[in-house]
């Protein structure tokens, strides 16, 4: 299959959990419903959407202050995401213990239609944008995790439902293309995916391509 003509861009970094285990949580795969999702037999649901995939900065934590992890009222343009690593990774204290491993992650974003022409649709410019970044580029060290589709942040591939009438065809042309993540793998098929939701879910209309790679795994003390 050839690659599609693309073009991406570096939008930031999160931390995101990884002690909240498949095994303990309370509903379906990676703690998802089952009618949110296309493909059952998976490690785990991870997202750029943080209702799916929890950043760090979300929970109440056992720290020595007993309180939750404080997030400046600015981290970026692309909020959730930071657009600062370093900013990122001085924000969480060393006394994070070992009872809350997480992720450093990157997001990046894939266009093949353009930029300037995904920022028109729809008459919306809801983001994600365009902006700086320290590091600018992405790293060749860090690992795909996978392609999300998310529209207003919100993920057109794990966290917006699929009824009856559509669930069993989309997972039968679908499910084969998502990896242990349910994140897809191939970007021409994450493009064609993102066509699919514009039109399956308008309300949260247009969806974007976003990359997920991982940084590095949090090191417990």
């Amino acid at each position: 299959m050839t690659p599609p003509q693309s073009d991406e861009t570096l939008l930031g970094f999160d931390a995101r959990e990884m002690w909240l285990t498949v095994g303990s949580r309370e509903v379906g795969p990676g703690g998802r419903p089952t009618e949110f999702l296309l493909k059952t037999d998976v490690d785990d649901v991870l997202s750029a959407d943080t209702m799916v995939w929890p950043s760090v900065f979300m929970f109440i934590v056992s720290l020595n202050c007993g309180s939750q992890l404080p997030l400046p009222q600015w981290v970026g343009m692309n909020a959730p995401f930071w657009e600062d690593l370093d900013a990122l990774r001085n924000a969480i204290p060393p006394d994070f213990d070992e009872k809350h491993p997480f992720w450093f992650v990157a997001a990046t974003w894939h266009t093949d239609i353009g930029f300037p022409n995904e920022e028109k649709q729809h008459g919306k410019i809801l983001g994600p944008h365009i902006g700086p970044t320290r590091p600018e580029r992405r790293s060749s060290a860090w690992r795909l995790l996978g392609f999300d589709i998310t529209g207003s942040g919100i993920s057109g591939l794990s966290n917006c439902g699929y009824d009856a009438s559509e669930l069993d065809y989309l997972a039968k042309e679908w499910s084969s293309d998502l990896n242990g993540y349910h994140l897809f793998d191939d970007l021409e098929r994450a493009f064609e995916f993102r066509k699919l939701t514009n039109a399956r879910v308008p309300e949260h209309a247009p969806f974007f391509v976003i990359g997920l790679w991982l940084i590095a795994k949090s090191i417990p003390r």
